[in-house]
């Protein structure tokens, strides 16, 4: 729907969003209490009442101008006065008795189901640990299209405007999530993952502000819906002062899912600007000759580039081979030397003798064979240590 000029229009515009918005919220919150509490449900109704006598309003005022005369509407036995007069005074006595406005505070879930293929509209965000499946889903809707597929016709992959807004979300995301990874010492090895996406977004969002599209298009857009899903909840926890605290698997969910999102984006965007028939163009006023196209081995190929080729934390999580090491040299340090000169490779340790052996001549030329097995059975007794050094 196209913004209009005229500021009423607008209003009622902004005002039939939020009663669809609401209407959606009560009737997918996973509590819902004004169904069972009289308290809570008169707030509901008082609400009701408001907005009907509104719309009642404004369409007597759409009818005397001619606006509803193509409409097929029944006829009240009650005119707009009385009609005025019992939606008032149900809000007003909706006022007296609600005692409870835990429907404002309604936020809509969507009942958790086993994952499928099938693309949803939105994955909604209501709470922390939703935050990874709506970033799985914007990660999908990202994904580029490839010749052999079936729906593929060679139209663009992403437009212009797609890729402004999910750079500029991700880099407020990345940055948020930085500051959620750091409140617990086990995600805070995720903070230096996110800090790097934040880096390269930041340096690459300068870089798309000329980007334009040679015709106007948008293969998807979902892309902006969940976009806008993420970003609004996200920026609405932050507001009301919600902690993003996750579980360390939650947390390894959500940096999955975000390099999923960015490495999808990079992609597309870099598979568009490159292929031969690109939708997109590069109009910085620099230019002489007008927009040109974003050859290979630029600034922003670069980058893109670079965007791409980030580690994936599916493979090893940020700081394991850190750890790893850290916990091999501990190890190593606190584990006493093998005692070779005092007892066989067989022998147990509890069978060892507490008191040294009696010292014996030395053999001037030890045979070759002695040397040989002395030899092997060194070098068998350090890659037998190394491996289980490895293992722990």
């Amino acid at each position: 729907m196209s913004v209009s000029q005229d500021p009423t229009v607008e209003l009622w515009r902004h005002a039939a969003i939020e009663l669809l918005a609401a209407s959606h919220a009560l009737s997918a919150a996973s509590n819902q209490p004004w169904r069972a509490d009289p308290g809570a449900g008169w707030w509901v109704l008082g609400d009701v009442a408001v907005a009907l006598e509104a719309v009642l309003v404004l369409d007597t005022r759409l009818e005397e101008v001619g606006v509803l005369s193509g409409h097929d509407r029944s006829v009240s036995a009650m005119g707009l006065a009385e009609q005025r007069m019992v939606l008032s005074q149900t809000a007003r006595v909706a006022g007296w008795e609600a005692r409870t406005a835990a429907a404002d505070e309604a936020i809509a879930r969507v009942p958790r189901q086993a994952r499928s293929s099938v693309l949803q509209p939105v994955s909604l965000v209501a709470a922390p640990e939703d935050l990874a499946g709506a970033q799985e889903m914007l990660g999908r809707f990202l994904s580029p299209m490839v010749a052999r597929d079936s729906f593929y016709c060679e139209e663009p992959e992403i437009s212009a405007e797609c890729a402004r807004q999910v750079a500029a979300s991700q880099l407020f995301l990345c940055r948020t999530f930085a500051h959620a990874a750091a409140y617990s010492a086990t995600t805070s090895v995720f903070v230096r993952f996110f800090e790097q996406r934040a880096e390269v977004l930041a340096a690459w969002q300068p870089q798309l502000s000329y980007l334009i599209d040679v015709s106007a298009h948008e293969p998807n857009m979902r892309r902006f819906w969940q976009q806008s899903e993420l970003t609004t909840a996200v920026a609405r926890m932050v507001d009301h002062g919600v902690r993003i605290k996750l579980q360390p698997g939650q947390m390894v969910e959500l940096a999955r899912a975000t390099h999923t999102v960015t490495h999808n984006l990079g992609k597309s965007l870099r598979r568009e600007l490159l292929r031969a028939n690109s939708n997109l163009r590069d109009g910085h006023p620099r230019h002489e000759y007008g927009p040109v196209r974003v050859g290979k081995s630029s600034k922003l190929e670069t980058t893109l580039t670079d965007l791409v080729k980030m580690p994936n934390p599916t493979n090893r999580s940020p700081g394991s081979a850190t750890h790893s090491s850290e916990q091999r040299s501990s190890t190593s340090w606190t584990r006493p030397p093998h005692p070779l000169g005092q007892r066989h490779r067989s022998q147990p340790l509890a069978e060892r003798p507490t008191t040294p052996p009696r010292s014996r001549p030395t053999p001037a030329a030890p045979p070759a064979t002695r040397s040989a097995r002395c030899t092997t059975g060194v070098i068998g007794m350090r890659t037998g240590g190394t491996r289980a050094l490895e293992h722990c």
